[in-house]
């Protein structure tokens, strides 16, 4: 009842509400000239408190319908319904990503379950090779990820398995011969200091040289793994246009 009340209250703040959880003295808001019945005053016929919750239920229920009338009359735009139905597809999506991905053995068909989109397949299509391309990772290629995008209509994909390899080795390479770099540049700077020997430990990783390199390289890589994403996304579109496989 509560929730009713604070509804009532945002299109009608002069409006009085009657709380039965509340004690009486405190049952009217907003309204000086309605009286407040006293604790433990009579209701007599004819009396001054003689129509108080008749008349207090009455204004509720009149301002109750003009509260539902106004909510009734917001409608949501067009574009509003737009951004809420790719949301719903887009959350769609990622689940049918989850159990194809995280189940390998069980008997599942990404595009199959594209054809039973019905009128919403090419805007699920598009959401699924979104999802399968954001979980595309140098580090950790997945077989099951290409696998989903061979579904989705990527034909070909051992050039683009082969990029994603490329990205992986390049960046194994890159780590390699920084550390090294960061390694010599902090020995020479220790010598320098008169501190010298084998027994001499190195902290590479926790180097400003060394974080520089990572944020440098982070995003380099993301940029790399980007373009690569949108070769597979419009080899996709291109391989069969909005139809799955």
């Amino acid at each position: 009842m509560h929730q009713i009340y604070r509804v009532i209250a945002a299109f009608a703040p002069k409006a009085v509400l009657f709380c039965p959880s509340k004690s009486r003295d405190k049952q009217k808001i907003g309204n000086p000239l309605w009286p407040v019945r006293p604790r433990g005053a009579q209701i007599t016929r004819g009396g001054p408190y003689s129509n108080y919750r008749g008349d207090l239920m009455g204004e509720i229920k009149s301002t109750l319908e003009i509260a539902m009338e106004k909510a009734k009359a917001v409608e949501v735009s067009s574009e509003d319904r737009e951004r809420f139905k790719r949301e719903e597809i887009l959350a769609k999506a990622r689940d049918i990503f989850l159990r194809f991905t995280r189940h390998p053995n069980r008997t599942m068909s990404v595009a199959a379950e594209v054809k039973r989109g019905g009128k919403d397949t090419p805007l699920l299509k598009e959401s699924l090779v979104e999802v399968f391309l954001e979980a595309l990772d140098p580090s950790d290629p997945s077989e099951r990820i290409w696998k989903g995008l061979e579904e989705l209509g990527l034909k070909k994909s051992d050039t683009f398995r082969k990029s994603l390899a490329n990205l992986a080795e390049e960046e194994k390479k890159a780590y390699e011969e920084q550390a090294s770099k960061v390694e010599r540049k902090i020995m020479e700077s220790l010598g320098k200091s008169g501190i010298s020997g084998n027994a001499v430990d190195v902290n590479v990783e926790g180097s400003t040289q060394w974080l520089d390199f990572l944020e440098d390289l982070k995003k380099k890589n993301a940029a790399k793994l980007q373009t690569l994403r949108q070769k597979i996304a419009r080899a996709i579109t291109a391989g069969d246009g909005d139809s799955p496989r």
